[in-house]
């Protein structure tokens, strides 16, 4: 057994894992005819696998930010809740092709995956002085935000998915 925060760590891990799996599979539920129409106001199932790309290498660039002390470069796009830089990483990670998409997000968190285990368990929590407004941000922090907007992601799309299964 290892220390607290590696345990916090593992398990923060392998939910990020289990989550994706189950965003997949709900997506792959879909029919093909649906999955480039919108459903989530502007946002098809393409684009929202896009999104979920985009972030995951955005968290790899902030993970990097955060260790050396400096706010990840996306907080430029806070103000505006998020979503000119939601719209940024639509356009830049999408695929047209949904198993080629699938496959684009099934890298894109591995690769995270694979930073997150260099990264020294406690590291994941220690306070680098990095403050947004007066709000403190961590490597875990950004994760754990990530893991929140992914589980209702998963929840939409599961919804959209039994839908058209009626």
């Amino acid at each position: 057994m290892g220390t607290l925060a590696q345990v916090k760590k593992n398990a923060l891990i392998a939910d990020m894992v289990d989550t994706r799996a189950k965003i997949l599979q709900a997506a792959a539920e879909v029919p093909p005819a649906l999955r480039a129409e919108s459903f989530l106001g502007s946002w098809s199932l393409l684009d929202l696998l896009a999104h979920l790309a985009g972030w995951d290498v955005a968290n790899r660039q902030a993970a990097d930010a955060v260790r050396a002390g400096q706010l990840p470069a996306f907080y430029e796009y806070a103000e505006r809740g998020w979503h000119a830089f939601n719209a940024k990483l639509v356009a830049e990670y999408r695929l047209d092709d949904f198993e080629a998409l699938a496959e684009r997000v099934r890298g894109t968190q591995q690769h995270l995956v694979e930073l997150l285990n260099t990264i020294p368990p406690e590291d994941l929590d220690r306070d680098y002085g990095v403050r947004f407004r007066k709000y403190k941000v961590t490597v875990s922090r950004l994760l754990r935000a990530e893991l929140q907007d992914e589980k209702q992601h998963l929840r939409q799309i599961k919804q959209i998915a039994s839908l058209t299964r009626e």
